[in-house]
């Protein structure tokens, strides 16, 4: 089976990807697939990393990768392919865009598929599918920037136009401290921070605005991580709940 691996991508999580991908690359039965490792640089340029996929090791945080060979034709590649595996992160990865690609040429790959991968990777809509499910979860406001402007949203999706200042008023009489702010579609925490007052508050969504103009702000909760693998839709197979390793008390 011709499996083609891609990791890299175009989004601020680029480097992580790439610890991942290699991570895949490295752990994959090399006897059951006929394995192509496929890299995105930054700027969107696809190779082909030609490293022996027997001698692949896990990368490095912003290891440069070597060993490439630039793909012309990236659509014939892929349609080359019987299965594809996306282990790419953030925009353009997790968010539906590549999964809408692969779904156009009708090739099998592994995760999500469109509709699913955009509404987890987007936070404050993720957040508004589990509200109407009734599933228990963090409180939250949400914010936009807008070029230079801020606007506060409220929960019947009315906009108004504020300063930060006012924002920042408006989230503390909703919500305690510590609060937990984040770019809405972004992950690996690139862009979070967390907040114990106003400044830090104000200063908190400021920097999440460099990576998104949408911004959720959750209150914090004390509590520990756990994880659950579910595999499946109409006939789902579910693993044991555990806590995560890297499980620890929120404050």
């Amino acid at each position: 089976m011709k499996l083609a691996v891609i990791f890299g991508g175009t989004s601020t999580e680029h480097d992580v990807s790439v610890v991942s991908g290699t991570s895949v690359l490295k752990n994959l039965d090399k006897e059951k697939y006929e394995i192509l490792p496929l890299y995105i640089d930054k700027d969107g340029t696809w190779y082909e990393y030609t490293k022996n996929v027997n001698e692949i090791e896990i990368a490095r945080i912003g290891e440069e990768l070597t060993d490439l060979n630039k793909i012309d034709n990236v659509m014939e590649v892929l349609k080359n392919m019987d299965v594809i595996f996306p282990v790419l992160h953030g925009l353009n990865g997790e968010d539906g865009t590549i999964q809408g690609l692969f779904e156009m040429i009708n090739i099998p790959y592994v995760g999500c598929k469109v509709l699913g991968s955009s509404l987890a990777m987007d936070k404050v809509y993720t957040k508004i599918i589990l509200d109407k499910a009734g599933i228990n979860q963090a409180k939250a406001e949400y914010v936009k920037k807008v070029g230079d402007k801020y606007i506060y949203i409220d929960k019947e999706f009315n906009e108004k136009n504020c300063h930060i200042e006012e924002i920042c008023e408006v989230v503390s009489k909703k919500l305690e401290f510590p609060m937990f702010i984040k770019p809405s579609n972004s992950g690996s925490s690139v862009g979070v921070s967390k907040a114990k007052n106003i400044e830090e508050l104000k200063a908190a969504i400021a920097y999440a605005a460099k990576f998104d103009k949408k911004i959720l702000v959750e209150q914090g909760i004390v509590g520990h991580e756990v994880e659950c693998a579910v595999l499946g839709n109409e006939e789902v197979i579910t693993g044991v709940i555990r806590r995560s390793k890297s499980s620890r008390r929120i404050l």
